[in-house]
């Protein structure tokens, strides 16, 4: 019987949705890009900073693919010559290089395989962000779109566009989809399992080729992830039963991805062993978040621009690395998603982590944090002391304020007044339990360890030894009464020893006296106290606030040089981009929670109004003016030379001059002592210096750098070096006063 064919049939659902999908996607590509597209991309985004650093390092790339002998080592780009692993000095873009030299090679010009290549990576960011909220975590497609728009297209990416090595994010979005299906989808199979990790490996190897900012940001979102899993209940179990189901599977997948980073690190390593010894910390405060940086979006923002005139944006520091705001109402439905879907684990996590990175990341009140974390941990000592059927609570508290007094140096006035709480706490207890003797055996000890930590070892030996001889000749005489009289011993010495240790510092002891006093009478009604758990874990937050927020503002300044990689992160303020995805969810969320209530058209609204506060107008440069310059100067270099240094005067600006000559130098194959780029090798300080310094020479420093690196002067090519000549020709002098050659001057 023949079997008859079925058509294939388009559903309209089907056909709605992907119409739904595409014109949001297509609407974010016009939102983001429009400065280029509505110029037929004569103008490019953003400026002829960073942009042409970027746009010169994908050129490099496709070069390098093409085997043209000036680029032939990839980690050789001819810049900074002749100082070869240059490529180290920023990032790398070669897992994101291949979509540029696919436009290059289907005959696109430099400019626009540029412009191409951005919207491509927008493209792309809003398909994986798409994947990620429809096939990781379950969302129907209205969230997902979203989500994806918020994620490709917010307002802080669009705001960095400017930094072009943080607009691919994909694979990033590739390793919270594999850990989205490994931890919330369950898969059975193993070679299912470890295929979802070594994608999530390969998605943080391959986002480190791209750039290295997103690449730490992804793992240092993971690590809060990781301590947030361990510490919130709905995701502890989960956890821990996938960890150790798959703990070969991830040992192996992360050795994969060591070696695939091995040669990225044996050339990142060694610039890091010597930017350790060059952190410019000015930079790092000026760059880092303030409270309401979070909520800038700039002066160019569709709707809230004419925020930025006003307090408190104008006042924060280097505008640039401040706008990290994606609107006011925003972040608003993100939250409220987060919150109202609560009873999924992911939320809780997403919103704990998004905390965490806030927390760390922002310069807060640190003595306002500080003075109430340290009035919340006196409260919650005393409730422990006060918790009479609680000494196992009771026992961990105080092996907790213990344990991080160790960790901890003095003077922190908090902490110290803290200490003197809990012994002040101790001491009370040893008299309320005397005559039980097993009652004593934990407040005795944590005593001895108090005094140990605060105390100088030579001065309760000397308490001792005034004390013992009175002690023992009236328990001599006091026969009963020994245990008393061996307890106000103890404490009379306990009460010496504080009394000489810190007798210049009175504020500390009526601090603890009134911190203690004060305590035990808010803690006195039962009704009051709260659990002895509760009591024991806030005790441990607080303190750990007390200690890290005492006498600073900014946990990140703090620690960036103790974390690795950390301080490469200059700007941490781009963090945003990675927090973007929690704040998505949070909005997929809210609006999947207003569909399923029937609430379709507040669905639309809100979802409507989230990508209206995203829509942010960039800058843009003429690229035809930027190749008529570069041309201008390719003009004066003279083939066959070394290599060329160009300073022209008048002076358009360091960054600009050291850029035209990097792109002259693409122009005409020889290679350029300038550079641009995240940092300047050794020795090269001179060229900066010579635009802060008006009387220093650039001659001299051109010179100086031939003899460190063993150039012979006549190979060398110096272009627009002296300032005193007017006319269309102007003529290279070298120190000895040999005039060696004509050299025509540029535009």
């Amino acid at each position: 019987m023949e079997q008859r064919k079925i058509p294939f049939v388009i559903r309209p659902r089907a056909l709605g949705n992907a119409i739904l999908v595409l014109v949001i996607g297509v609407l974010g590509l016009v939102m983001a890009h429009h400065p280029m597209l509505f110029s037929g991309f004569r103008r490019i985004q953003t400026d002829l900073r960073d942009t042409r650093l970027i746009h010169y390092l994908l050129e490099h790339g496709y070069l390098w693919v093409c085997g043209i002998p000036e680029h032939r080592t990839f980690w050789n780009p001819p810049i900074f010559y002749p100082v070869s692993n240059t490529a180290a000095y920023s990032d790398l873009l070669l897992s994101v290089g291949p979509v540029y030299w696919l436009w290059r090679a289907g005959g696109a010009s430099p400019d626009l395989a540029l412009a191409g290549w951005m919207i491509s990576m927008s493209a792309v960011n809003y398909a994986a962000a798409l994947v990620l909220f429809r096939k990781g975590l379950g969302f129907t497609w209205l969230p997902s779109a979203s989500a994806g728009f918020l994620v490709a297209f917010g307002a802080p990416r669009v705001n960095q566009i400017s930094h072009q090595q943080l607009l691919p994010c994909f694979y990033v979005l590739m390793t919270v989809f594999a850990l989205a299906r490994l931890f919330g989808g369950n898969p059975q199979r193993f070679w299912e399992r470890g295929g979802l990790w070594l994608l999530a490996v390969l998605g943080g190897v391959l986002q480190f080729y791209s750039g290295f900012y997103l690449a730490w940001f992804l793992m240092l979102g993971i690590g809060f992830a990781v301590a947030a899993a361990i510490l919130l209940p709905p995701c502890r179990t989960v956890f821990l039963e996938v960890v150790q189901r798959d703990l070969w599977v991830i040992l192996t997948a992360g050795l994969v991805g060591v070696l695939l980073l091995l040669p990225l690190l044996n050339h990142y390593l060694p610039v890091a062993r010597y930017l350790a010894r060059r952190q410019y910390l000015p930079m790092y405060y000026a760059f880092n978040p303030h409270l309401w940086s979070w909520f800038h979006v700039g002066g160019n923002h569709w709707l809230w621009g004419w925020t930025a005139g006003r307090e408190p944006f104008r006042t924060l520091g280097y505008p640039p690395e401040h706008l990290l705001g994606f609107g006011f109402i925003t972040p608003l439905a993100g939250a409220a998603g987060l919150y109202f879907c609560r009873e999924r684990p992911i939320c809780r996590l997403a919103a704990a982590v998004t905390l965490s990175m806030w927390l760390a990341t922002t310069f807060l009140p640190g003595k306002a944090i500080a003075l109430v974390a340290s009035g919340v941990a006196y409260y919650c000592l005393a409730c422990l002391f006060r918790e009479f059927n609680g000494p196992r609570e009771r026992a961990f508290g105080l092996a907790s304020v213990l344990a991080l007094l160790v960790l901890v140096s003095f003077p922190n006035i908090y902490l110290q007044i803290l200490t003197l709480s809990a012994l002040m706490l101790c001491s009370l207890e040893l008299v309320r339990t005397r005559g039980r003797p097993e009652c004593q055996v934990v407040p005795g000890i944590a005593l001895g360890l108090f005094c140990l930590k605060l105390f100088s070892f030579d001065v309760l030996l000397i308490g001792v030894c005034l004390a013992a001889p009175a002690a023992a000749l009236i328990a001599y005489y006091w026969v009963g009464r020994r245990r008393d009289v061996g307890l106000g011993a103890v404490l009379l010495v306990v009460f010496f020893t504080a009394v000489t240790t810190i007798l210049d510092s009175p504020n500390v002891y009526l601090g603890a006296l009134a911190a203690s006093s004060s305590a035990l009478l808010v803690s006195a009604p039962r009704r009051l106290r709260p659990p002895a758990w509760l009591s024991v874990r806030a005790l441990i937050v607080a303190m750990v606030l007390v200690v890290w927020f005492y006498d600073q503002d900014s946990l990140w300044l703090s620690f960036y040089n103790k974390i690795p990689g950390g301080i490469g992160i200059r700007a941490v303020g781009r963090i945003v981009l990675i927090l973007l995805i929690p704040a998505a969810l949070g909005l997929a969320a809210l609006v999947q929670s207003l569909e399923q209530k029937q609430w379709t058209l507040a669905a639309w609204i809100v979802v409507l109004v989230c990508m209206l506060e995203q829509g942010v107008t960039t800058e843009s440069f003429d690229a035809a003016a930027n190749r008529a310059t570069i041309a201008g100067v390719a003009r004066q270099v003279t083939p066959g030379r070394e290599a060329f240094y160009y300073r022209p005067w008048p002076n358009p600006g360091w960054n600009t001059y050291h850029l035209d000559a990097m792109w002259a130098s693409l122009v005409t194959g020889v290679p350029t002592i300038n550079g641009y780029s995240g940092y300047n090798p050794p020795g090269w300080d001179g060229f900066f210096a010579v635009d802060a310094q008006s009387t220093l020479d650039p001659r001299d420093v051109l010179a100086q750098w031939e003899r460190a690196h063993g150039l012979p002067p006549e190979r060398i090519q110096s272009i627009g070096l002296d300032r005193t000549c007017e006319g269309p020709q102007q003529t290279r002098h070298r120190p000895d006063g040999v005039e060696d050659e004509r050299l025509a001057t540029g535009e």
